[in-house]
């Protein structure tokens, strides 16, 4: 959890790198999960026994599109942190990239956050679905 206060660049740029990169590594993550859930759900018996999979997989490629969404927004924020780099005084545009930052700080936290919580009922069915294979 990253605190809010004023950030120097040079951390706000790291913030923006390690959540581009945790967000990369959820997207493949989420391609795992998609395979998975669908790879399961062919089957009929459990189709009939596991309607929530369906959802999950409908979550997921929701989910999937706000990880994108989420990324292009970092990235051009961490472009635009420049702005607190150059030596021309832009007091309006810095207030609005530290800003920027801020929300962005709760975007990432409120997406890792609701990830998690889809991320765990993956595998309650997963691990529901293995569970009633082996009986």
């Amino acid at each position: 959890m990253i605190r809010k206060k004023k950030r120097s660049p040079e951390d706000m740029h790291f913030d923006s790198l390690q959540w581009i990169s945790e967000l990369k590594f959820i997207n493949d993550e989420q391609k795992f999960f998609n395979h998975l859930l669908k790879v399961h759900y062919k089957d009929s018996k459990i189709q009939n026994d596991y309607p929530e999979i369906l959802e999950l997989v409908t979550k997921l490629s929701s989910n999937k599109k706000v990880c994108q969404l989420l990324m292009s927004n970092i990235e051009k924020h961490n472009n635009e942190l420049d702005v607190l780099l150059d030596d021309v005084n832009q007091p309006f545009e810095e207030k609005k990239v530290m800003a920027d930052h801020n929300g962005l700080i709760d975007e990432v936290e409120t997406f890792l956050h609701n990830y998690k919580e889809l991320k765990m009922n993956i595998f309650i069915i997963i691990i529901d679905i293995m569970k009633n294979n082996k009986e």
